[in-house]
């Protein structure tokens, strides 16, 4: 099934509504003016089926090539269905009925299994108590925690009830989520009781201590200005906050009534969710937190019919588009080249080149033979492109003045289309940055772009350290070792991971006399900042390479970085564990 914005049409493949495989995909017409679309008394959806032209991407007419015109850098693939202005509440009520017994949720570690029927209806019993709250279609809400069915079903209860959920990182410590909650100003939190390093509540309580003299959804906070209601999900019980059943109790039939003529008036183009780009208050620099549209991505919608939890109680650490494994498959790879396959993945996922990890890669294949059934080219554009453009989506590589260069020449890589955020949260000079008038999202990577439909970074025009699925901006990791009394200076970069895609490499130069040790400052990072951004690899310098500007090379520190023995062996040993060493 796929779903997205703009175009008029909800479409559905046969194959996701269980019809024969030899089918024509099917849609329902969507049309404000000519009355096809959704029936709030009916309660579904109207429409007529219709049959889908085929896939086709836009490139320039062989004429105009003939005529000399070089092909601009401009990718654009029509998919093969057209869009659907439906929003994501739409999605679950629809789901809800075509899909109604079969399952939508499964939860291996808390032993939940519900229907798609029964997880709308607990969704609108919850987002009724929302309402019931005092909450309103806008308010931001945010969440804390590992995956659960609770964190599934507040996602759901959110967009039924026309709230922004602003899903804040699970390893974040206190600093981090102070500034979350204050920045996009949080009315309500629901958190997880306890993780594996994490105690929730207990950094919640350091936060808000008020919470101790104080009822359920009437703090006070003078850490937390805006914040109003605190909800756990665990066992325990907590002074001064609700817990997650309670919520759902406080729904009546008028708030549930209510929650369903609210449908019909939340929009697409209204915010549903806030994803947070950086979280680190050492640097004294506002945080930048991105509000995206009400809306999905076609291609996810494949996932409509099952979610299942595994049986993890940490928070996963990349995330992407699943269906990707599905590739060793395909191409019929023996089984022991499953996870050198999954292996790059990630790193296509990762948006990023490893050419350091390609050659370290090839070597071990070499001692283990494991070239067989693994092909030279999927190998290389793995690592050195990103993958080919989206359906649906514009790109175009530009020059500094935003001109489109040649096709196979590199350029800034701007993107137009209903995957681009509205904006940052409470940032209108940030917004127009970043997005064109035109609603070209400005994306700040060194792109070519390919005649094939792929996409090579050659370099990064932002610093981002992106470790998994995780942004890490050096400057934040700077300042903080900047702020240690035994340290003169820090230069923070990316260096290739076998396992992450990139990892934090930090170098230093202590105070005369200082006796710091790696050790010590790693533990001097603990509670001030997530573990995922505490740095990996940490060397010691007198004085660090410059340039003829004075400024310190990073790029001469890397090159030296790169050369380290311990860093070498450490990626070896994680390949080997990652493929099996047959030696």
């Amino acid at each position: 099934m796929n779903l997205g914005v703009g175009g008029g049409v909800l479409s559905v493949k046969s194959s996701v509504l269980g019809l024969n495989s030899d089918s024509d995909d099917v849609g329902i017409l969507w049309h404000p003016t000519s009355g096809l679309g959704y029936d709030s008394e009916v309660g579904g959806l109207i429409g007529a089926k219709i049959t889908f032209p085929e896939r086709r991407s836009v490139v320039l007419p062989g004429e105009l090539q003939d005529k000399g015109y070089p092909r601009p850098s401009y990718l654009f693939e029509t998919g093969y269905e057209p869009l659907l202005p439906l929003t994501i509440g739409q999605l679950i009520e629809w789901a809800a009925e075509e899909y109604a017994d079969r399952e939508a949720l499964v939860s291996v570690k808390e032993n939940v299994r519900w229907t798609f029927k029964q997880a709308k209806e607990k969704a609108d019993q919850l987002a009724a108590g929302f309402l019931a709250m005092g909450l309103n279609p806008g308010d931001v809400i945010a969440l804390w925690g590992f995956n659960s069915s609770y964190f599934y079903l507040t996602a759901l209860a959110a967009a039924r009830a026309g709230l922004i959920l602003a899903k804040v990182d699970p390893s974040n410590q206190a600093p981090e989520l102070r500034h979350c909650l204050n920045k996009v100003g949080a009315k309500l939190l629901i958190a997880a009781e306890t993780d594996v390093t994490q105690n929730y509540y207990k950094i919640i309580h350091s936060l808000a201590p008020e919470l101790d003299h104080c009822a359920a959804g009437q703090l006070r906070s003078v850490q937390l200005p805006e914040l109003r209601t605190v909800v756990m999900t665990g066992d325990l019980t907590h002074p001064g906050t609700y817990h997650f059943d309670q919520i759902i109790k406080m729904a009546t039939p008028e708030g549930n009534a209510r929650v369903h003529e609210m449908q019909s008036s939340i929009q697409p183009d209204d915010g549903t969710t806030i994803h947070y780009t950086s979280v680190l208050e050492t640097t004294c620099q506002p945080q930048k937190q991105r509000l995206f549209p009400n809306c999905f991505k076609p291609q996810l919608l494949n996932f409509l019919a099952d979610v299942i939890f595994p049986t993890f109680s940490g928070p996963p650490k990349w995330s992407g588009d699943f269906r990707h494994t599905g590739y060793a498959y395909k191409c019929n790879v023996a089984t022991s080249h499953l996870l050198l396959l999954q292996l790059l993945v990630v790193y296509t996922m990762g948006l990023q080149q490893c050419f350091h990890l390609k050659n370290l890669i090839q070597e071990v294949q070499s001692k283990q033979s494991l070239k067989k059934g693994v092909p030279e080219s999927s190998l290389e554009e793995s690592f050195t492109t990103v993958g080919k453009a989206m359906q649906y989506v514009e790109f175009k590589a530009v020059d500094k003045e935003g001109k489109m260069v040649p096709m196979g020449s590199p350029g800034e890589l701007w993107v137009r289309g209903y995957i681009v955020m509205l904006g940052y949260w409470g940032d209108e000079a940030k917004t127009r940055e970043t997005i064109t008038a035109e609603g070209w999202l400005k994306t700040g990577d060194q792109v070519i772009l390919q005649e094939n439909g792929h996409c090579r970074i050659v370099g990064r025009i932002k610093e981002a350290i992106i470790r998994g699925s995780d942004n890490i901006f050096p400057k934040e990791i700077e300042d903080l070792f900047i702020n240690h009394p035994d340290i003169v200076d820090a230069q923070v970069f990316g260096v290739p991971d076998a396992h992450w895609g990139e990892e934090v490499c930090l170098y230093i130069r202590t105070r005369k006399g200082s006796d710091v040790t790696e050790e010590h400052l790693k533990a001097y990072c603990k509670g001030k900042v997530a573990e995922f951004r505490i740095p990996r690899y940490v060397r010691f310098l007198d004085d660090f390479p410059r340039n003829t500007t004075g400024k310190v090379d990073k790029k001469i520190l890397k090159e030296q970085f790169l050369q380290d023995k311990e860093y070498k062996e450490v990626n070896e040993q994680i390949l080997r564990k990652l493929i099996g060493d047959k030696d």
